[in-house]
């Protein structure tokens, strides 16, 4: 049986704010993704408590404690992932005794559970993971029995600091079975978040900012603009006392900001521009293929992943040499799309170096030689999202033409 978290004597914030600190040296490496974080983000917001800020840091103690400090001045609620470990790498437990103000503390009763649990698997337990044992003195264990690593939650004034595994099973199961229901018990008025992301492409950022400024300054739902090469993210985010409410205040302001940037919306949350297009020119029985240079296949990625045959295949031409014609680049490349593949819909982009500036380069030739579009834009050189833009603009021109 899971204990659960006993209740701390303490302040009920109406609307409790909460933080993540993922620890690791491997989620900065860039080769392994964090998606703990984002799990927890979701399941945060369906108790109504709003994900704030999320903070990666390395295994160095410092760094981990003064992030602690950092989000305990400023949070209510704060978890940490990770670190938890018998390793000299493993750090949380140190950094959580100084960010709270508490030194380390051993605890009989989980060196038990660390040993049963040990005995359970049939192996024989190291003397480093009697070190698992401490945990800041006032903390509150909490049992593990999906791993042997014990976690614990740790009071500074009015926040709380919950250490949890980074192991993604253990991380669900203690977040379903005990984390989650006691922040619900702790916070009991806070009530539901729901939010939803609109996309918006072929309208600029400060274009999409006058139309929707004033539901900008609305308080409830909150409403903000993120923006990516080339398309723009409008989120909007409300609280209310049941889920159903919070939906319905959401729904309302996503009508109104649909009304007023028409046919530039092209999805909602997980749907992306490449999906979008080519479900357009399939309902209109066409297929479209595509052919890059200079993007290192960016395009035909992101069409090839929308999974549809409505996609006939990409190719990819070699790099062009520095200060070449742009249109007449694209010229060579729609001619190689309508050699290589059988598509009635051609889209080439091409991107090249041109003295100290990027050309970017854009074509769509439906099957009437008079309807083709293109255009060209100068960037600055060098850009790291050059490509990402390339392929937005590319694919919100094939979705026209199949409006």
């Amino acid at each position: 049986m899971l204990a659960q978290i006993p209740n701390f004597a303490g302040p009920r914030p109406a609307n409790p704010r909460a933080e993540v600190i993922a620890t690791g040296s491997e989620l900065l490496s860039g080769k392994t993704v964090d998606t703990n974080s984002a799990y927890i983000a979701r399941a945060l917001q369906g108790i109504g408590i709003g994900l704030c800020s999320v903070t990666l840091a390395g295994d160095d103690e410092l760094l981990i404690a003064a992030a602690m400090d950092r989000a305990l001045a400023r949070s209510d609620v704060v978890i940490v992932t990770g670190g938890l470990g018998p390793t000299v790498d493993d750090k949380t437990r140190m950094a959580a005794g100084w960010a709270v103000g508490s030194p380390l503390e051993f605890q009989p009763a989980l060196l038990a559970q660390i040993e049963a649990r040990f005995a359970r698997m049939g192996r024989p337990m190291s003397e480093n993971n009697r070190q698992q044992a401490f945990i800041p003195a006032g903390a509150l264990a909490i049992e593990n029995p999906v791993g042997t690593a014990p976690c614990f939650a740790a009071e500074r004034g009015r926040s709380v600091l919950i250490a949890l595994p980074g192991v993604p099973r253990e991380l669900f199961y203690l977040l379903e079975h005990a984390v989650l229901p006691w922040l619900a018990a702790r916070f009991p008025a806070m009530g539901a978040i729901h939010a939803r992301v609109l996309h918006v492409a072929g309208l600029g950022e400060s274009v999409v900012d006058a139309k929707v400024a004033d539901l900008e300054r609305l308080a409830n739902p909150v409403v903000g603009l993120t923006t990516h090469a080339g398309v723009v993210d409008l989120h909007i985010t409300a609280r209310a006392a049941t889920a159903a409410a919070a939906a319905a205040l959401v729904a309302d302001v996503e009508r109104t900001a649909r009304a007023r940037l028409g046919a530039a919306v092209f999805g909602a949350d997980g749907t992306t521009l490449a999906t979008v297009a080519l479900a357009h020119i399939a309902a209109a029985g066409h297929a479209a293929a595509c052919v890059e240079q200079g993007t290192s296949g960016e395009l035909a990625r992101r069409l090839a992943a929308a999974g549809t045959s409505a996609f006939r295949g990409g190719a990819l031409l070699p790099a062009a040499a520095a200060g070449a014609d742009t249109n007449a680049l694209l010229d060579d490349a729609l001619a190689h799309c309508a050699r290589m593949f059988a598509a009635p819909l051609a889209l080439a982009c091409v991107l090249h170096a041109s003295a100290d500036v990027l050309q970017l380069g854009i074509a769509l030739q439906p099957p009437a030689p008079a309807g083709q579009q293109r255009f060209v834009r100068t960037m600055a050189a060098p850009s790291t999202h050059a490509a990402e833009w390339g392929a937005n603009l590319a694919l919100n021109l094939l979705r026209g033409q199949s409006a």
